[in-house]
């Protein structure tokens, strides 16, 4: 068990140092395609409350898929830090809504609506590094395992191709996503 943790724990610390090393120009490019991707989805297309997490730093740049979201006349929701590993899910109308938290994350009003997972039709699921048939791997935080582990509703994994590997250390309790997004297209498991 502390072998396996020990892997784990040295293949995120890897993947972290090839994610710091992707220029800004690539980030922007790809994230931009895969946004335009995402709204192509039939999981896209058919679902009326869309949970997404707003990007920060370099991250997959989310904010022109939360614009198209609301766009699109479609419900916007966002996750909130509760504390380590736990989060609220909060419906929102307008980006402009988002502050910045003490950890500088930006995040929904305590007082905006929350939702329940069961409320939510399609999940954009972040990552630091993937499998083309949806092995993942966070940044730590578990924030998403502990999410996926009770919601039932269509996902989408999105994962810059460059950060995509042939097999991740996975635990029992991580979870398969059926659909991958990079800028390169659209993998289905």
């Amino acid at each position: 068990m502390e072998e396996r943790k020990e892997k784990k724990k040295a293949f995120r610390k890897a993947c972290k140092e090839q994610w710091k090393s992707l220029s800004s120009d690539y980030i922007a490019t790809a994230s931009k395609q895969i946004c335009d991707t995402i709204r192509t989805l039939p999981e896209y297309q058919k679902a009326q409350r869309i949970f997404c997490f707003v990007s920060m730093d370099r991250e997959l740049d989310t904010h022109s898929l939360l614009e198209a979201i609301l766009d699109d006349s479609k419900e916007l929701i966002v996750p909130r830090v509760l504390s380590m590993g736990k989060m609220a899910l909060h419906r929102i109308d307008r980006i402009d809504d988002l502050e910045k938290s003490k950890l500088g994350i930006p995040e929904p009003a305590a007082d905006a609506p929350t939702v329940t997972p069961d409320d939510v039709d399609l999940t954009i699921v972040p990552c630091l590094t993937t499998t083309l048939d949806g092995a993942r791997m966070g940044r730590g935080g578990g924030f998403y395992d502990r999410f996926l582990a009770v919601y039932r509703g269509d996902t989408a994994l999105v994962c810059f191709h460059r950060l995509t590997v042939p097999e991740v250390p996975m635990d029992p309790w991580d979870v398969h996503l059926p659909v991958v997004v990079t800028e390169e297209g659209v993998y289905r498991a």
